[in-house]
């Protein structure tokens, strides 16, 4: 068995949770939790980087001067008609981030459990970051007002992390 099938019943469980546990922008607490509890599973001595409270970053060094990012979204959609939707904050996975954080963490698995994470002439960093979709907009300007956020996106947080 492949180390991808080995790993599969595991993407599912954290895909199916992350389905029916949607988050809006700078708000995936829990979701940056099971992220974050699935790269320690994956190798236990990675160090993640947190940027705007749910954002994170888990680079591999490989001494070089280039550096390739793999970058995964958290957040949802205010979606309050779907199926999958908080009946609280009508936040749904309709865009699809939730299986992009799972084939960022197959991709990890994969290159680390055969050893081929220094196989490409350049660091890797898997980057998971918050508030890629423009919603909530009010709130994120009260937030960007007390200095909690620099930007309202955030590809652009993860750049200044």
């Amino acid at each position: 068995m492949s180390s991808f099938q080995e790993y599969y019943p595991r993407m599912r469980e954290l895909a199916d949770y992350l389905l029916n546990n949607p988050e809006l922008g700078y708000k995936e607490y829990k979701t940056s939790e099971a992220i974050e509890e699935a790269i320690h599973e994956i190798t236990p001595m990675a160090k993640a980087e947190h940027f705007c409270n749910t954002g994170i970053k888990v680079v591999f060094n490989n001494h070089q001067t280039k550096t390739i990012g793999i970058i995964a979204e958290l957040d949802s959609l205010y979606q309050p008609g779907h199926r999958n939707a908080d009946s609280e904050t009508g936040a749904a996975q309709a865009c699809g981030h939730y299986t992009q954080v799972t084939i960022a963490l197959a991709i990890m698995n994969e290159l680390v459990k055969n050893k081929r994470i220094g196989d490409f002439g350049a660091n890797l960093a898997f980057i998971f970051t918050p508030a890629e979709e423009f919603v909530d907009l009010e709130w994120r300007k009260k937030q960007k007002a007390e200095g909690k956020i620099t930007y309202f996106g955030g590809k652009q947080e993860a750049k200044e992390g």
